[in-house]
């Protein structure tokens, strides 16, 4: 399916994980996704680690995907790119606030061992991201 689209609403909200609510949503419509258009970004500031905040000011002049996009990925995982497995892949169009902290989080995609399976997380903005953690961007 690496040549194929699929049809996804990135204006609707995304999936909510229990205890959080979106923050922050960039929609992007309706899209044909094609993963052949579908890039992973790494600042090279994440070599030795960047503060989530500044990544989030550098992605903006990225074209980044929201979590609709995460949610059809875990949905139909025939339509996640090769390049994604080993790596954990966030989705910096959608943010989540805790309602138990107030911390802002985003999703990110990745294969989990245990499962043998696609799954998914929430990562503090306020902390360190690395190398081999990067945005779901569109090329």
């Amino acid at each position: 399916m690496e040549n194929s689209k699929y049809l996804i609403d990135c204006d609707v909200l995304p999936f909510i994980p229990e205890g959080y609510k979106v923050k922050r949503h960039k929609k992007g419509g309706m899209i044909d996704f094609d993963p052949a258009e579908f890039e992973l970004y790494l600042s090279e500031r994440q070599e030795r680690g960047i503060s989530g905040w500044a990544l989030k000011r550098e992605l903006e002049q990225q074209s980044i995907f929201n979590a609709n996009l995460l949610d059809s990925m875990l949905k139909s995982p025939e339509i996640i790119p090769k390049k994604c497995k080993g790596k954990y892949t966030y989705f910096w169009g959608t943010t989540y606030v805790s309602s138990v902290s107030n911390h802002i989080f985003v999703r990110y995609l990745f294969w989990n061992n245990q499962k043998s399976d696609w799954d998914c997380g929430l990562h503090m903005i306020d902390r360190i991201f690395y190398y081999g953690r990067p945005a779901a961007v569109r090329s």
